[in-house]
């Protein structure tokens, strides 16, 4: 299992550094969070954590709805695994500064 999980850590790498060559900033934030799920699978929380950061800072105020609903979905998970209530508090407050309504459909 760990001969696989560190392929996939590769080709999470070679995403990133191809979505970077293209100026594709989605395809960044994505393969971070690739890459984070891949370390913390490992037990790497620290490699994890700094692509997690990457993930949030690769994510614009006008990301879709559901970009940052993902986002703060698996950032919640990871920090309140490492019991680090102070970074999830201020990534919420983060995200809870962009208001999504304007870009939500009419009912």
């Amino acid at each position: 299992i760990s001969q696989k999980i560190e392929l996939a850590l590769k080709q999470a790498q070679d995403m990133y550094d191809k979505a970077q060559s293209l100026g594709n900033h989605d395809g960044m934030r994505e393969a971070c969070l690739c890459l984070m799920t891949g370390y913390f699978n490992t037990l790497r929380y620290k490699e994890g954590i700094i692509y997690l950061n990457k993930a949030f800072e690769l994510t614009s105020p006008d990301s879709s709805l559901a970009t940052q609903i993902d986002l703060l979905t698996k950032a919640v998970l990871a920090y309140s695994y490492l019991h680090d209530n102070d970074n999830m508090f201020r990534r919420n407050s983060t995200m809870q500064k962009t208001d999504c309504r304007k870009k939500a459909p009419p009912y």
